[in-house]
């Protein structure tokens, strides 16, 4: 069933679609037994079909719940119901990195959410959580603008021991995609500090390190080619 507003999900009603991605929608939605505002993420209906992802997703999901830190998205809540998986988290309202890339960002600003979202990936590693897809659009905002990484872990459900990834499906974000992921084998700690990297690249540098591209010219690009020193385009770097 498509997420509608008004559909109930467990003690959750959708009030409105707050976004979508190749892999899941994100709701607002209510809580009706504590009565309050939470986020759902709806895993898409072709995705929750398959036994192996949804089994593998919420093993994820819950091990993400486990997380506590400042700087990570907490996990309120899992569920499968009438063939819906779901995440629920809390709002944050100061939108995300995404949002703020529009807009150049001053270096002791950057620097204080790098070591924020840094401490976030070391604390996750510390117990075997990796990310597998740090991005902009995963690092959300609070209303005191201070940045929180989410979907820890999640990215797991599209692994490379699932069938879907064998009909082509790459896990993670071509952009900001580690060497070991553009070439489909394992991610641990190291392809987070990679992306990690490439996040502090466009921040620092003002635009990626190779933009403008077929997502396979990108992928040969991240595993054959040097990158280019971020100092290339930014002199006082």
């Amino acid at each position: 069933m498509e997420p509608v507003s008004g559909r109930k999900l467990g003690r959750y009603t959708l009030t409105r679609r707050l976004g979508a991605g190749g892999m899941a929608e994100v709701w607002e939605a209510t809580d009706e037994l504590l009565k309050r505002r939470v986020a759902v993420k709806i895993v898409r209906a072709a995705l929750a079909e398959s036994r192996e992802f949804a089994s593998r997703f919420l093993r994820e999901a819950r091990l993400a719940a486990q997380l506590q830190h400042a700087h990570v998205v907490a996990v309120y809540d899992v569920g499968l119901e009438a063939g819906s998986l779901y995440v629920v988290m809390p709002i944050l309202p100061g939108g995300s990195l995404a949002d703020r890339l529009a807009r150049p960002v001053d270096d002791r600003t950057t620097l204080g959410w790098l070591r924020a979202l840094a401490s976030a990936l070391d604390y996750a590693h510390g117990r075997g959580v990796v990310h597998r897809d740090v991005k902009p659009l995963n690092v959300l905002f609070d209303e005191a603008g201070e940045p929180h990484l989410s979907d820890f872990g999640l990215a797991r459900g599209l692994d490379e021991t699932t069938q879907l990834t064998q009909t082509g499906v790459i896990l993670g974000t071509p952009l900001y995609m580690s060497p070991e992921q553009a070439i489909g084998t394992a991610a641990g700690p190291a392809a987070d500090q990679y992306s990690l990297g490439i996040l502090a690249y466009r921040l620092l540098a003002g635009r990626l390190p190779y933009e403008k591209a077929p997502t396979p010219v990108l992928l040969r690009r991240t595993v054959f080619e040097e990158m280019p020193p971020p100092s290339r385009f930014r002199d006082d770097l």
